[in-house]
This record gives structure tokens, sequence and C-alpha cells, in this order.
């Protein structure tokens, strides 16, 4: 599929939270040559850009690109209506972004979330299903300082899946993945919805244990203390999805260009002990070959990023979301909601971050 050139889009993209993510994807788009407008309320990052431009570092190496950036109530000096506008902002933003940027656009414009987190039927609430195109970011990535994005996992990994919230193969889904293809290897689905739940259990296993413990994510997923817990975490999303009558895809291991099953994690957590050595060693496997492939800069979750910047973490919208959804449908999902516990106590300062909290954590959840 070939990437659409600037007259394909009638208007400037609008990357709709200029941080780690919205940066590391708008400096892709800006090598692509595509006309990039970033919008944050951040001041150091808006005023940064504005006066030296966006960097972006890749596979190590650091650009220095000329980009636009305005404030959220700077929207109206935009000079045409946006076509696409890529949400890369926290969950818990996503309707105060969302209500910003619906009345700006384009007739046949639409938002796609590049977030943490489910939030596709919340945009769809707000724009309409039509307007909505889901999508799943697979890689890692940091902003260490003001309009410097860095992508942390190599640039060759799988980066994007794109669908539409209906299922359908169409010309616009293949015109955003083609577009994110700037940015990193993508491709499209006909069940984004089981992707996302993937995603999200993967954050679920990963993001509130490394910003509790300070541990990068390879160091979590080689842990043989953490793996039983995760292995639960996991298999808990998978029951809620299904309860809500999607089923969750496999784990996209994408350092070993492998995949853990959900019925892999189900089976491991109700007892089976091949399925549990399997699971594990899926686990120990990626997180040797992450580790050896991010060593020049380890793979911090955005979370762990979150905490070690005293910022509020997404936690409600990841395991959060999963208890909520649990108690919903009646599943228990003890391991998210101890796990979030346990996030929610070190973000408020209440408990310390430390690797210590993994000791005895099984008890914890299975009470």
């Amino acid at each position: 599929m070939s990437v659409p050139t600037q007259a394909t889009l009638r208007a400037p993209v609008v990357v709709l939270g200029a941080g780690a993510v919205g940066g590391t994807v708008g400096g892709g788009l800006l090598l692509g040559r595509h006309e990039v407008v970033f919008v944050d309320p951040w001041f150091q990052n808006v005023e940064t850009i504005r006066r030296r431009g966006l960097a972006l570092t890749v596979d190590g190496e650091r650009r220095e690109l000329q980009a636009t950036a305005l404030y959220l109530d700077e929207l109206d000096r935009m000079e045409a209506r946006p076509e696409v506008v890529l949400l890369a902002c926290k969950s818990y933003d996503t309707e105060t972004m969302v209500r910003l940027i619906e009345p700006y656009l384009a007739q046949d414009g639409f938002v796609v979330s590049l977030q943490n987190g489910i939030n596709e039927d919340r945009i769809a609430s707000l724009v309409g299903p039509g307007r909505t195109v889901g999508c799943v970011v697979h890689y890692n990535a940091a902003m260490p300082d003001p309009a410097h994005a860095v992508r942390l996992s190599p640039s060759g990994w799988h980066s994007f899946t794109v669908g539409e919230l209906d299922g359908r193969e169409n010309e616009r889904c293949g015109r955003v993945t083609a577009l994110l293809d700037c940015a990193g290897p993508a491709v499209s689905t006909t069940d984004i919805f089981g992707v996302l739940w993937a995603k999200l259990a993967f954050n679920c296993m990963t993001n509130a244990l490394t910003a509790s413990t300070g541990l990068a994510t390879p160091e979590l997923w080689a842990s043989e203390v953490a793996q039983g817990t995760l292995v639960r975490i996991g298999a808990e999303a998978a029951l809620v999805a299904r309860a809500q009558g999607r089923e969750m895809q496999p784990l996209e291991l994408v350092a070993t260009s492998r995949e853990l099953p959900s019925d892999l994690l189900v089976a491991a957590d109700a007892g089976d002990e091949a399925a549990d050595r399997e699971a594990r060693t899926l686990m120990t496997v990626e997180a040797t070959t992450r580790a050896a492939a991010t060593s020049r800069a380890p793979g911090a979750s955005s979370m762990l990023q979150d905490i070690r910047k005293g910022r509020r973490p997404e936690i409600d919208h990841l395991n959060g979301y999963v208890v909520r959804e649990g108690r919903r449908y009646g599943i228990a999902t003890p391991a998210n909601d101890a796990v979030a516990e346990l996030a929610r106590a070190v973000a408020l300062g209440e408990l310390p971050q430390d690797p210590a909290h993994l000791d005895g954590f099984t008890q914890t959840w299975r009470g």
C-alpha cells in the first residue's frame, strides 16, 4: 500500500496531545512530508516547538523538525478544518479533548485514538461511530524534555494496528494505516476491539506494577515472582472481554514476533501446569529479547514515567477499567483490583516505589 501524499489530505493532520506518542507519531508524519499541527496544553512544549521545532529521536538518531504548535484555545487559528485528528492525550482527558476538537472537524473528518485503554466507545459517543477509527500503538516512547519525543522501541518493530469499529475493510482504514506507516510499521484489522483488549491486557500486566516497583518492563516480565500475577491479570482481562462479547486477540510480543494467546493465560491461571510453563517461557524470552533490543533506552512503561514525574497515572482506565467491567458482568478480578490499589497508593505517596511489593503479592490478591 502506498503512503498517501499530502495532496490526498485537504488539511494538515492534527495531533491532539503532543507528548511521547503524539510527538513520535507526528514526527514520523513530518518525515513523511505530511503537514502536521500539534495541539497541546503544556506551555513549555508548545513554546519550544514554536521556537526551535520538534526533536525526534528514533534508533538513537536525533533529528530536528520544524513544526506548528497551538494551545487548546487556539484551534480557531487552523486554516482548514482537519480531516484526520490523532488523539494522543491521557485517557482521563478524552472527553475534554474530543469536545474541544469536534466543532472544528471537517464534515467527513474523524478521530483516531492513539491512547492507552479502550476509549473508542467513549469517542464514538461524542462524535459518532462513523467519525471514530480504532488504533493500537504497540511501541514504547518517552518525552524526557519539552518538544523532544523519543521512540524507545526499535523502529522496525510492529507499531500500529488500525481498524474500523464495525470491522469493515474500507478505503479510510487503508488510508489511516498507510499514513501511520510513516511513523512505524502499521497493519489493519477487522477486529480492532480484540486487538484493543490484547493491548489493554498487556498494559494491565505491565504499567501498574512497573510504576509501583520502579522496574523496567523487561525486568518485571522476567521476574519469576511476578509472572504468576501477570498471568492472572491477563486471564481476568480475557474473561471480562468475553463477558463483554469481545474475544481478546493474542497479546503481541513485538520483540520476539510471537504471541501470548488469551486461552493460554486462562488455562495457566486455572492450574494447567503445561500452559503455565509455556506462558512463563514466552514472557521470559520476550523480556530477554526486549532488554537486549532496548539497552540504549530501557523500557519504562508510560505509567512508570508518570509516577517518576509526579503525574496522575491512568490506572482507572487500565486495571480499573477491567475491574469496573468485571463488576458489571459478574467476573471476579481480584488481581487487577489489588494492582490498581497498589498503584494508587504509590502515586499518592502513601507507599514507596519498591520492587519488594512483588514479595507476597500473590497472597494479597488470592485473599
